[in-house]
């Protein structure tokens, strides 16, 4: 447990270390544990803490900000718009950049595009905040580019020499990522923007999700400046942001005929149409009639199938009031009717507004409010999900805790996945299928099983010295190769092979 009923940041996985933010408030209250105001570094094999850097001053660290890590460096945004520079290796500060009078939180994802480092800062959840470009190497403030209307919960996006960003009135700003300069903007529905943009592949279109839930299509021009195209009502609530596979979107929120429990949206984005909607695991519904999926979705590929990964922001109390349950993390497989559960908390339970990240290993981190670090590793998949192995062994669950208690954990599903996107802010593009053959997927539940391999996201830089995805395979203590993208070991290969030639015998 690192945070144990105080803000903690979004855990960070750098090479074989997770690194995870603790202030000393939450909810309002202040509170102290152990890690209090400290950056924490955690084994991620043995879930033990192993080194802390002192965050500076009393500045709390606000639920659910994102550290980013860059060129040997960890950035932690703090209260007052300011951002401390640790070095990843010594845990020393590096820099500590000034404050702003903007604003006075940073919940939002912080950005480094060619050295240049932005955060987003607001007021609360809707006052005035502010927009900053620091030189990522000093922390040197390059321009400030203020507003009435915050960034909560939102990050900028750069594309070419244009950066994005939506405030909590519900408009995108498009700005001079050089100068701050505003260029254009254009003002959506009037309800806050609490969630990234994401931008597609080529660049030609950007997607953002107001808090109502409508899903935007906007055309980026040749001068940079956005064209509304369409929308689509896909939810009734939404702070998530997209994650985008090729022309098809799966976005979290609560459901849009109800507007009461979690939902998970699949949009098709040539039409802007809801293809389906998830709102059920095997045997309830996925939350509560107050609970929502408040992070973006994991998304993973095999030949076999599509997976998607999402925690869910619910929890459930006893008549004293201690967490019976809540923030439960579940898969759902492309096609299916309903998610499955996969790993419920009961010790460390509370509400849950983070995603689920994973290593170039194949095992899943997350953290929920209750301030434990939960690791899950490869196993079977629940026996409720068609063509599964049953009798493979179940997946294991440990958390980094004060006690090094282990919670139960239910099966896990396993597969040769190549990992679409990881974080609520990174861009959540990837090539995966065709959207023939998606359509083909949801229309009847596959069947294929899934196979024993890793995962890989590339937003989580795996080694401190090689941020870029496509950096050469590391390799493990035992010296075997490790594919960020393909998966683990030639054994898998091989299964792979055979599985696609089944694949090609069922068409």
């Amino acid at each position: 447990m690192v945070g144990g009923g105080v803000s903690t940041s979004e855990p960070l996985i750098v090479g074989g270390k997770v690194y995870i933010a603790v202030g000393d408030q939450f909810m309002g209250g202040t509170v102290s544990s152990t890690y209090t105001n400290r950056l924490v570094r955690i084994d991620k094999e043995s879930g033990e803490v192993e080194a802390t850097g002192q965050l500076a001053g009393t500045l709390n660290v606000t639920l659910t900000s994102r550290p980013i890590y860059s060129g040997g460096m960890v950035y932690v945004a703090l209260d007052d718009g300011l951002v401390q520079a640790f070095d990843a290796k010594t845990m020393k500060t590096r820099w500590v950049s000034s404050t702003t009078t903007d604003a006075d939180q940073s919940t939002g994802a912080l950005r480094i595009v060619d050295g240049v480092l932005y955060v987003g800062t607001s007021a609360g959840s809707t006052g005035p905040g502010a927009l900053r470009a620091l030189d990522a190497s000093s922390g040197k403030t390059l321009w400030t580019f203020a507003s009435s209307s915050g960034y909560n919960w939102t990050s900028p996006v750069v594309v070419g020499s244009c950066l994005y960003i939506g405030d909590t009135a519900g408009t995108v700003h498009v700005l001079d990522a050089a100068s701050g300069k505003e260029l254009s903007s254009i003002s959506l529905c009037g309800y806050a923007i609490n969630s990234d943009p994401v931008a597609s592949e080529d660049g030609s279109w950007l997607y953002v999700a107001t808090k109502d839930g409508t899903l935007y299509k906007l055309a980026i021009v040749a001068d940079g400046s956005l064209q509304k195209t369409a929308s689509v009502k896909a939810l009734s609530y939404c702070v998530s942001a997209p994650t985008v596979i090729g022309s098809t979107a799966v976005i979290g929120g609560t459901n849009a005929l109800s507007g009461k429990g979690a939902s998970l949206a699949v949009v098709d984005l040539d039409s802007m149409s809801v293809i389906c909607t998830v709102t059920r695991d095997d045997k309830n519904t996925i939350s509560s009639s107050s609970g929502s999926i408040s992070s973006p979705v994991l998304v993973s590929q095999s030949s076999a199938a599509i997976w998607c990964y999402f925690t869910v922001n619910d929890a459930k109390r006893a008549a004293d009031g201690s967490y019976l349950y809540g923030g439960g993390l579940y898969v759902w497989r492309l096609g299916d009717s309903v998610a499955h559960l996969l790993y419920l908390p009961t010790s460390n339970a509370e509400y849950c507004d983070y995603p689920v990240i994973c290593d170039a290993n194949g095992f899943l981190y997350y953290i929920n409010d209750s301030g434990y670090l939960v690791r899950l590793g490869r196993g079977a998949s629940p026996d409720s999900i068609p063509g599964t192995d049953a009798t493979s062994s179940s997946a294991s669950a440990t958390s980094s805790s004060s006690s090094s208690s282990s919670p139960s954990a239910t099966s896990s599903p396993s597969a040769a996945f190549s990992v679409a996107t990881a974080t609520r802010s990174d861009r959540l593009t990837s090539g995966l299928q065709a959207k023939q053959q998606q359509r083909q997927q949801l229309s009847a539940t596959t069947q294929e099983e899934p196979l024993l391999s890793g995962f890989a996201s590339d937003s989580q830089q795996e080694n401190p010295e090689k941020a870029s995805p496509d950096a050469a395979a590391e390799k493990d203590a035992s010296g075997m190769p490790l594919w960020p993208i393909v998966g683990l070991g030639a054994g898998v290969i091989v299964i792979l092979i055979a599985l696609l030639r089944q694949h090609h015998k069922r068409i």
